[in-house]
């Protein structure tokens, strides 16, 4: 009889010892990816204007990771807020919805989202190509992002 097992992993190393390695190196991928990946940083530059920094990868893993900061800093009643892109090296799809997401629930509360993506091509292309600029205004130039939000 094999003994009682306390994991998902712990039973499946008891019945093959192949398994044992492949849940060591899941073990290790995982906690890879779930090392720090997104950092998310909150400036309210005066009452009216707020700016969320988000760096990294926004994937799947970034953006879950970044989620709920967002959308509180994100949910300000009648404020501005410049989401600033330049230190994302990745936007996927589900980051690309968390931003629009948060930029409608901002337009519902009465205040606007702007995007300032600098000179980071990389994801300026990315928002481009899905036509994001029609919901949520991007720029290259802080001071016209900013002019553009406080509009």
């Amino acid at each position: 009889m094999l003994p009682a097992p306390s994991s998902g992993v712990t039973q499946l190393s008891h019945l093959d010892p192949r398994l044992a390695s492949f849940a060591a190196a899941s073990k290790k991928i995982l906690f890879h990816l779930k090392s720090p990946t997104m950092p998310i940083e909150l400036d309210d530059s005066n009452a009216l204007l707020r700016t969320i920094r988000i760096s990294g990868r926004l994937d799947l893993l970034g953006t879950d990771e970044i989620s709920t900061k967002f959308a509180a800093w994100a949910s300000t009643s009648e404020r501005r807020v410049i989401v600033d892109l330049t230190a994302v090296s990745f936007l996927a799809s589900i980051g690309i919805r968390a931003i629009i997401t948060n930029a409608k629930a901002l337009k519902q509360r009465g205040g606007r989202m702007v995007l300032f993506v600098g000179d980071n091509q990389g994801v300026a292309k990315t928002l481009t190509t899905t036509g994001i600029g029609a919901i949520v205004p991007m720029f290259d130039d802080k001071s016209a992002a900013e002019q553009a939000a406080t509009a």
